[in-house]
């Protein structure tokens, strides 16, 4: 007799022991949905770094990278990306993800990157793929700068973009590959007025072209 109910005794304890595993396994799928959650918070304003828009163009700056002042958000994005490190009177970096109309860059168009040149010293334009890294199909040619890149009559700079070099297409051209891209514009020892105000920089238009259909 005792047999039995200790049997049934533990056959009525079975649910409210699965109850519990039920409830558990809820609490923890909550504290991992809580944690991407927050991972994708992070994620979101680390992307965004604080960044400028210049006036109504394309390019966006973070005025704080690279000095004393930089927020520790600021500082996170340049531990995660890389790119964003020295000091403004040394360099001063704008970024671009869409053209001057505001359109997403894409290797299956062209572009015309044109406008006055940088006041610096010295400056570059690299393309990067939607990853944040080098083109495998740049073959080498990653950007074009001050000393490499011809100048238009009035004294300005008009850098093709294109999905790949051809033999038609060899000067002022960067490969772009078919995908999305962005560009970064570095200006080295830049104008007293840009160190001291990125924002005020005037920067080249990203001007679209032609698009496969």
């Amino acid at each position: 007799m005792a047999f039995f109910t200790g049997f049934f005794t533990e056959r009525r304890a079975r649910p409210r022991e699965g109850g519990l595993t039920v409830r558990l396994a809820a609490y923890g799928l909550a504290a991992i949905a809580g944690a991407l959650l927050g991972l994708l918070s992070v994620w979101v304003a680390l992307s965004g770094g604080g960044a400028v828009t210049i006036g109504e163009g394309p390019w966006h700056v973070s005025p704080d990278a690279g000095s004393t002042e930089a927020g520790l958000t600021t500082r996170a994005r340049v531990a995660l990306f890389g790119l964003f490190a020295l000091n403004p009177s040394e360099t001063v970096y704008y970024s671009a993800e869409t053209d001057s109309e505001g359109r997403a860059l894409s290797g299956a168009c062209g572009y015309s990157v044109e406008g006055a040149a940088p006041d610096a010293r010295w400056w570059s334009l690299t393309v990067y793929g939607a990853d944040g890294y080098l083109l495998p199909e740049a073959n080498g040619r990653f950007s074009l700068g001050a000393t490499n890149t011809g100048r238009t009559p009035d004294g300005g700079i008009a850098i093709a973009l294109r999905p790949a070099i051809t033999r038609e297409n060899v000067r002022d051209v960067l490969p772009t590959g078919a995908g999305a891209f962005n560009l970064l514009l570095r200006l080295y020892n830049p104008s007293p007025a840009i160190a001291s105000d990125p924002t005020r920089a005037r920067l080249p238009r990203i001007v679209r072209g032609e698009c496969a259909s």
